[in-house]
């Protein structure tokens, strides 16, 4: 099969967890997607069509997810409908639709099990992660980082490494586990600044940590730097919580015009994709801090909040990421149960097997020891008929 360029950016997007492909140009994509011949490539570049229009049209990228799905599903390509599920959670998961976001995730991650696709189960371990990060079950989300953790322990990719390890970091510092989050951060340190797209994300990790230890200033000096990363790489997800989390420092030191200011520019950047948790979190700074000073103002910023929060957090989407994690947990039991169950197998066929080993040795041992005894018997009766013979 012919590899073109579009199928490497592709498999790049895939094995460096979506990363980079926002600074691919779409335009180049689509000329590639114009002239590729094989159905394979068509199905990975659609996917990385998908991915780089995450943070600018998502919309544009669900029509791509929806295509490349198809077309993975008619020919039967697995590895393409793992790639294009794990690409369409993303989306789903940012534009606020959870449990859609974490079905997807779930159905690559299966498919990337079940056929030992190392790398895009590396991916969907940490997409269904985030799904759990925006739910506030950071148990559940460390357990599946973890996962993908223990995956690059055998099959090693720098960049996934260090976006996991920073992932691992933040939920440490989400459940006050601050030595185990120092512990990832610095694993972390080490590399993320050579690549930029995650910077914003490692700066944001760095921040939380030091606010946690009451180190005020270098906390702020982090956010600071993030926010001018993601600036230069219109990454409005990192860009609204990195505005968020300074408009909360002001806010607690009860500088409320710069509180003010943050929080507005963490809401227009959230607004421009619809991130719905982060207009929760604007919005709610911004209510209360107009409470006391313009009721009006206050009135019309939890009325934000609250269409956020009921979107993003309804009864029935609640209801149903319950469903889908205890669907998960009993396949991810049987999987278990069936790995130890081979491993039972394959230890009794070993004991059977080193069993008739020394059976089959035993029995030589005892005939060589028979033969030797039947020669000594004859060599004896030589030597007694040699001498009655002299």
């Amino acid at each position: 099969m012919k590899i073109t360029i579009a199928l490497l950016l592709a498999l790049i997007s895939t094995f460096g967890f979506a990363q980079n492909v926002s600074l691919l140009q779409t335009d180049s994509l689509k000329h590639e997607l114009a002239i590729a011949k094989h159905d394979t490539n068509r199905v990975l570049i659609m996917a990385s069509l998908v991915e780089a229009y995450r943070w600018s049209k998502p919309d544009s990228g669900m029509l791509y997810g929806q295509q490349a799905l198809g077309l993975a599903k008619r020919i039967k390509f697995l590895r393409g409908e793992a790639t294009t599920l794990i690409s369409i959670s993303v989306i789903q998961r940012e534009l606020g639709n959870l449990p859609k976001a974490l079905e997807v995730a779930l159905k690559g991650l299966q498919i990337a099990q079940d056929n030992h696709f190392n790398h895009e189960e590396q991916s969907a371990s940490v997409r269904v992660a985030n799904v759990y990060v925006a739910f506030k079950n950071f148990e559940r989300a460390l357990s599946y980082f973890k996962q993908a953790e223990k995956n690059l322990k055998s099959f090693p990719n720098e960049l996934y490494l260090t976006i996991t390890q920073l992932l691992i970091a933040d939920m440490y510092v989400q459940m006050n586990k601050l030595d185990s989050a120092q512990h990832y951060a610095r694993l972390g340190a080490q590399h993320f600044l050579k690549y930029r797209t995650i910077v914003g994300v490692g700066y944001r990790t760095f921040g939380d940590i030091q606010m946690k230890l009451k180190n005020e200033t270098l906390a702020l000096n982090y956010y600071r730097q993030g926010v001018r990363a993601v600036s230069k790489l219109n990454d409005f997800r990192v860009g609204a919580d990195l505005n968020i989390k300074i408009a909360t420092f002001y806010k607690k030191k009860n500088q409320l015009d710069s509180a003010i200011y943050y929080a507005k520019e963490g809401l227009s950047i959230a607004q421009k994709l619809s991130y719905k948790n982060r207009i929760m979190a604007a919005s709610n700074i911004l209510a209360e801090i107009y409470e006391s000073k313009e009721p009006r103002e206050a009135i019309r910023y939890y009325k934000i909040f609250s269409a956020a929060r009921d979107s993003l957090y309804s009864n029935e989407k609640m209801q149903a990421l319950q469903t889908m994690t205890f669907d998960e947990q009993e396949r991810q039991f049987e999987i278990e149960t069936a790995k130890t169950a081979y491993k039972n197998k394959v230890g009794q066929y070993l004991f059977i097997a080193g069993l008739g080993i020394f059976l089959f040795i035993s029995l030589i041992l005892f005939r060589n020891n028979k033969q030797k005894q039947k020669a000594n018997k004859v060599l004896e009766k030589t030597l007694t008929e040699l001498k009655s013979t002299q």
